[in-house]
C-alpha cells in the first residue's frame, strides 16, 4: 500500500495543550494530504472522537488534567482500531511503559523532526490498515465456513458422529494451507480428549471437547500465506498479525446456539493464553483460563513438539515431555501437565 493512498483517506486528531504545537503539526500533516482536527486536552479529545472517528491520534504526553497516557488508555478501551502515536519531551525509558502497556503505535521525542513525524504517522497507519485487511479477510473467508458449521448443528444440542466429521473436515481448511502440519488436528484432538478424561470431565464433555478442539486454529484462514508458511523466524509485526488468529477464530464461531460451536469459539480464543498471564489475546492467567483452553494448549504444544515442521525437526517423546515439564506454571497448567505426562496418549 502506498503512502499516497493512506494520505488521501486518513483523518488525524492532534492532541496537545500548546496551541503553537497543534498549529505546527496540523500544517505539517495537511501539507502531506492528511485531514486534521485538533484538541487541547483529554476531554476535548474524547469529545472530538465521539463526534467523528479518526484513523490516528497524535497525542502529547504531558498535559494538564488527563495526561496522554490517560488518553491512550481510553483509546485502547473505546477506540481499539484507531492508531495512536505518543509525543513527549521526556527521554526516560520508564515514561514509555504505559505506551507499551496500551500498545501505542509510536513514541516520538520532542523536539521532533518533520521527517520523524511523517514516517511514524505513515507507519502507524500502514500497520492499522494491514490489521483491517486481516479482519476483512477473516470476514470474507470465514463467513461461509462458519455458516456451514452452524447448519451442521442447528437442529439441536446432540453431537452426531457425522457432524463431528464434517466439522473436522471444515476445520482442516486452515491446516491444509500449512502443508507441514500433517495429521495434527486428529492427533491433537485425541490428546485433548484423553487429557479431559484424565482431568475428570464427564464423557459427554470429553466428546464435545474432542470435536470442538479441531477448530482451535480456524482463525488462520485469515492469516496471509507469506506469514503462515514462512519457514524462518517471524518479525515482531508478523508475529502480531499471526496472533490475531485466536480472536478471529472466536469471532468466526461466536453467536451460535450450538454447544459444539460455542466450545469451539471458547477454545479458539483461549488456547494461546498462558498460565502465568503472558499469553494472548486477553492475557488472562491460571484458572481464569477456561479448562478447555488449558487442555487444548497442552495437547497442541505436545503434538507440535512431536511433529516435524518447516523450522524444526520432530522432538522425541522424552524431549517433548521435558519441555512440557519445563513449562509448568509458566506457559501451561502444572496440574494438567502432570496428568498428561503420567499417561501420554502417544
Amino acid at each position: 500500500m502506498s503512502t499516497a493512498t493512506l494520505d488521501r483517506d486518513a483523518r488525524i486528531l492532534v492532541v496537545d495543550d500548546e496551541e503553537a504545537i497543534r498549529r505546527v503539526l496540523t500544517r505539517m500533516l495537511e501539507r502531506e494530504g492528511y485531514s486534521c482536527r485538533t484538541a487541547e486536552d483529554g476531554a476535548a479529545c474524547r469529545a472530538a472522537l465521539a463526534e467523528q472517528p479518526v484513523d490516528l491520534v497524535l497525542c502529547d504526553v504531558n498535559m494538564p488534567g488527563e495526561n496522554g497516557f490517560d488518553v491512550l488508555a481510553h483509546m485502547a478501551s473505546n477506540h481499539p482500531d484507531t492508531a495512536v502515536i505518543m509525543v513527549t519531551a521526556y527521554s526516560d525509558e520508564a515514561a514509555a511503559g504505559p505506551a507499551s502497556l496500551y500498545r501505542a503505535d509510536g513514541y516520538i521525542l520532542k523536539p521532533f523532526e518533520r521527517s520523524e513525524i511523517l514516517v511514524n504517522v505513515a507507519s502507524a497507519l500502514r500497520r492499522r490498515q494491514r490489521q483491517t485487511t486481516v479482519e476483512q479477510t477473516a470476514a470474507q473467508q470465514g463467513a461461509a465456513l462458519a455458516d456451514a458449521i452452524i447448519e451442521l448443528d442447528r437442529a439441536g444440542a446432540a453431537l452426531k458422529a457425522s457432524d463431528a466429521e464434517a466439522v473436522r473436515r471444515l476445520a482442516g481448511v486452515a491446516e491444509w494451507r500449512d502443508s507441514t502440519t500433517g495429521r495434527h488436528l486428529e492427533r491433537m484432538s485425541i490428546g485433548a480428549a484423553h487429557l479431559a478424561h484424565l482431568a475428570g470431565l464427564d464423557p459427554e464433555h470429553c466428546e464435545l471437547l474432542e470435536a470442538a478442539s479441531v477448530l482451535h486454529d480456524i482463525g488462520k484462514v485469515a492469516i496471509p500465506d507469506a506469514i503462515l508458511q514462512k519457514p524462518g523466524k517471524l518479525t515482531d509485526e508478523e508475529r502480531t498479525i499471526m496472533q490475531t488468529h485466536a480472536a478471529i477464530g472466536a469471532q468466526m464461531l461466536a453467536g451460535s446456539d450450538s454447544p459444539l460451536l460455542r466450545m469451539g469459539a471458547l477454545i479458539a480464543e483461549t488456547h494461546h493464553e498462558r498460565y502465568d498471564g503472558t499469553g494472548y489475546p486477553h492475557r488472562i492467567a491460571a484458572d481464569d483460563i477456561p479448562i478447555e483452553g488449558r487442555i487444548v494448549a497442552i495437547a497442541d504444544v505436545y503434538d507440535a513438539l512431536r511433529s516435524e515442521r518447516q523450522y524444526k525437526p520432530a522432538f522425541t517423546q522424552e524431549e517433548a515431555v521435558q519441555i512440557l515439564l519445563d513449562s509448568r506454571g509458566t506457559h501451561l497448567d502444572p496440574h494438567l501437565v502432570d496428568l498428561f505426562v503420567a499417561d501420554l496418549p502417544y
